[in-house]
C-alpha cells in the first residue's frame, strides 16, 4: 500500500475510534485482534496488520498485562 492508501485506511478505522478501541480491548492477542478487525471492519489481513502496526495493539489484553507488569516492576 502506498501512503495515500494507508492514510485512507487509517481515516476509515478512526472514523469510529470507540468501536475500534472496543474491538481491540476485547482481543486476547494480536491474532485475535486481526481476526476481529477483518470480520467486523470488512478489511484484509494486510490492512488489519497496518492498523495494528500503528501501536493500537497496546490496548489488546495481553499487551495491557505486559504494560501493567512493567509498570509494577519499575515502581519497586
Amino acid at each position: 500500500m502506498d501512503y495515500a492508501e494507508v492514510a485512507a485506511l487509517m481515516t476509515r478505522a478512526m472514523s469510529d475510534p470507540y468501536r475500534l478501541a472496543d474491538i481491540l480491548i476485547q482481543s486476547a492477542d494480536d491474532d485475535d485482534a486481526k481476526a476481529r478487525l477483518i470480520a467486523e471492519c470488512d478489511i484484509t489481513a494486510d490492512e488489519a496488520a497496518i492498523i495494528l502496526d500503528q501501536q493500537l495493539r497496546l490496548i489488546i489484553g495481553s499487551h495491557r498485562e505486559e504494560l501493567r507488569l512493567a509498570a509494577t516492576n519499575t515502581e519497586r
